[in-house]
């Protein structure tokens, strides 16, 4: 894996979930939006937020 693309900042996103346990997609939005205007170099997905074994596919 080349590394070099992940310098700078990541910031792990966390996963805003529905009363129904749905991914809240506007909630998503707004949190990618905030982050993205604190000028982080990159975002990480499911990164260390424990939301990934939650969710299926």
């Amino acid at each position: 894996m080349n590394t070099e693309i992940f310098k700078g900042t990541g910031v792990a996103l966390i996963t805003p979930f529905n009363k129904d346990l749905s991914i809240d997609f506007d909630g998503l939005k707004a949190v990618i939006d905030h982050v993205s205007e604190g000028e982080a170099d990159y975002l990480v997905i499911f990164g260390t937020t424990g939301e990934a074994p939650t969710i299926t596919a």
